[in-house]
């Protein structure tokens, strides 16, 4: 032991000689994202004390809120792109050769730990007079190396040695498209979502070979050497896709029919025929007018018949692909002779996934009237998990001091979860 730990003090550290010394090293990653794009309308409440009646009123118009951004009256068209890449590098080491020397009721701690809290909202949304067409798309990918790593060739002395690596990720998305239209609706959604991480606690190098073994005691503690890399956190993917197409006709402002003339009659002697009376002078000239208009409405009426017999078409499209790729190492190698009370080497990996994709097409008209919707949803979820506790060229000695259950365990567990719905 080093000249300064308690055990070669000449006060004897004044009490029961064991000495207090801590020494952590620690790399720590923590954040917290609200990403939004596109056409959002948070619902708002305003309370009025002194009023019931626009107190109701508020909570009436809490969620009366349009999805869609964009409107026009012969066709409307939105969409929004999102894109995030992200790639986080958090290390913890001390490297071979280093002296570590902590007290006896002390003891040695690494720690490398990412935590990110992430909410990713995509929306689009679009409503035109006759075509409307609206697209989200998401994509986003996220890197992560963390590692805590002590080398083997490192002099470690004290209570124990704790070597942790932690990857504590949520990630919520909504990717959305929304489209109403007359004559053709197409709402779009798509969503990719991408993880690659390595979460790795070590005691030696990254790569190992057989036979690299390290010559002498480098690790002498009291406790317990323990090891742990751990994955854990959600992706919640969510990808809908709407569309609406409804008919809407012109009213009919004036639907009477043109009004008849009188008959003929006869003038003295032999009935002779009379003459038709005319237009102008028994109807007027309001009567011409009326009857022009009369006629533009039954044009008018004509157009909307054949308007009415085109065909209405509702498109929705949902598309969403998750990649989630695991590296989960806890590993102990090379280090030559472990003198320890015990020693634990664990990694575990609960990652969760739950996905949710939809399409929905609406089409309403009259009777006789062609009206198609179609909607489709597509889902490809993979999880990659690669979970390995491993002890490799390492003498040890234990004498199971302070063991909490198995002198030596070596675990290494995967219990992630996919929970998909299209």
């Amino acid at each position: 032991p080093h000249p300064n730990q308690a055990v070669n003090r000449v006060d004897a550290n004044s009490g029961d000689g064991l000495g207090e010394e801590v020494v952590s090293v620690e790399a720590t990653n923590y954040a917290q994202t609200i990403n939004l794009t596109g056409n959002f309308q948070l619902p708002t409440l305003n309370l009025d004390p002194s009023s019931l009646e626009k107190t109701k009123e508020a909570f009436k118009k809490l969620f009366d809120f349009s999805a869609t951004g964009s409107d026009g009256g012969t066709g409307g068209m939105g969409g929004s792109v999102f894109v995030s890449i992200l790639g986080n590098t958090t290390h913890a080491i001390v490297e071979d050769g280093a002296k570590i020397y902590s007290g006896g009721d002390g003891g040695f701690n690494m720690k490398a730990e990412e935590a990110n809290f992430t909410i990713n909202l995509t929306q689009a949304g679009a409503s035109g007079g006759k075509n409307s067409i609206a697209g989200g798309i998401a994509y986003v990918q996220q890197t992560s190396d963390t590692l805590a790593q002590l080398g083997a060739g490192a002099w470690v002395t004290g209570r124990d040695v704790r070597i942790y690596a932690g990857d504590l990720t949520t990630v919520a998305s909504w990717v959305g498209g929304i489209a109403l239209g007359e004559s053709l609706g197409a709402g779009i959604a798509v969503a990719i979502n991408n993880f690659d991480r390595k979460t790795r606690a070590l005691i030696g190098d990254i790569d190992v070979s057989a036979g690299a073994q390290n010559v002498g005691e480098h690790i002498s503690i009291s406790g317990g050497v323990q090891t742990l890399a751990r994955v854990s956190g959600e992706l919640w993917a969510f990808t809908i896709a709407g569309s609406k197409v409804s008919e809407s006709k012109k009213s009919d402002e004036n639907s009477g029919g043109t009004g008849g003339t009188g008959g003929s009659g006869g003038s003295g002697g032999s009935g002779g025929t009379g003459g038709v009376p005319s237009v102008t002078d028994e109807l007027g000239d309001a009567s011409i007018s009326q009857v022009a208009d009369n006629k533009l409405t039954s044009q008018e009426q004509e157009n909307n018949k054949k308007e009415g017999s085109k065909t209405g078409l509702g498109i929705a499209a949902a598309a969403s692909i998750n990649l989630i790729k695991d590296e989960t190492i806890s590993r102990v190698a090379d280090v030559g002779s472990v003198n320890a009370g015990f020693v634990s080497v664990n990694a575990s990996n609960d990652m969760g996934l739950v996905a949710a994709t939809g399409g929905l097409a609406v089409a309403s008209g009259d009777k006789g009237k062609t009206e198609i919707a179609l909607a489709g949803a597509f889902s490809y979820n993979e999880v990659t998990a690669n979970t390995q506790a491993s002890i490799l060229d390492t003498s040890m000695h234990l004498s199971g001091a302070a063991a909490p259950e198995a002198v030596l365990g070596v675990n290494a567990l995967t219990t992630s979860h996919i929970f998909s719905i299209a």
